[in-house]
């Protein structure tokens, strides 16, 4: 009976390859840019609109409602 542990077996170069890398550097993009939106979700909030209006912009009622002191 041949020992077929002497003849080593023809393998793979070591290390992961270039398609390796890419799904590697692809996931790891994608869970950094997953993790960012959570986070900007959680702590910002969605982008508020009504802070930023222009005084020419704005409603009539909204600068009625200011004192006038503020405009």
């Amino acid at each position: 009976m041949p020992r077929s542990q002497g003849v080593p077996s023809p393998r793979s170069p070591k290390g992961p390859t270039r398609f390796g890398l890419l799904m590697i550097a692809l996931s790891l993009l994608l869970a950094i840019g997953l993790s960012l939106l959570v986070l900007g979700l959680l702590f910002g909030g969605p982008p508020k609109r009504q802070r930023n209006i222009p005084l020419y912009q704005a409603e009539p009622s909204l600068l009625l409602a200011q004192p006038l002191h503020s405009l």
